[in-house]
């Protein structure tokens, strides 16, 4: 996929924030992609979710569409963000290696590959995730 060709996000921006999430899914086929896709505002508001990011988080859609990206993404505060959307919006691309915490408090290590898109004066980015390794986050002691 070629995250510089905003043209591959021929949406409808009627719904909230902008997006139908029957047309991205419908689309670009991301509703059931095996691969964790997601789509935030420019404040890290989610505002879709696909099946395999609920999977990976261990959180419902309805779960984390009430949720910011900073609530899962323990490398980013919203100063972080405020830089990366900046970026975001010069170079229309990004790749990032972060760690999302899931709901059951394990800690899993992404490379996560975010675009940018304008439609209709409406800004989001469409983020895109390879996860690598699960680890648990507490530390656990073991009996001796």
């Amino acid at each position: 996929m070629d995250f510089y060709d905003n043209k591959l996000l021929e949406i409808n921006l009627h719904l909230r924030y902008g997006l139908d999430e029957n047309c991205l899914s419908n689309n670009l086929n991301i509703g059931c992609a095996i691969q964790a896709e997601f789509c935030v505002n420019q404040y890290g508001q989610f505002i879709y979710i696909n099946d395999a990011m609920c999977c990976l988080t261990e959180y419902s859609r309805e779960e984390l569409l009430g949720m910011t990206l900073f609530d899962i993404d323990t490398s980013l505060v919203s100063q972080n963000w405020n830089d990366i959307w900046k970026l975001l919006k010069k170079n229309g691309s990004t790749k990032l290696l972060s760690h999302y915490q899931t709901k059951t408090n394990l800690t899993v290590n992404v490379s996560v590959s975010i675009c940018y898109v304008k439609q209709n004066l409406v800004e989001f980015a469409c983020a895109f995730v390879n996860h690598t390794i699960l680890h648990q986050s507490s530390k656990q002691t073991t009996p001796a």
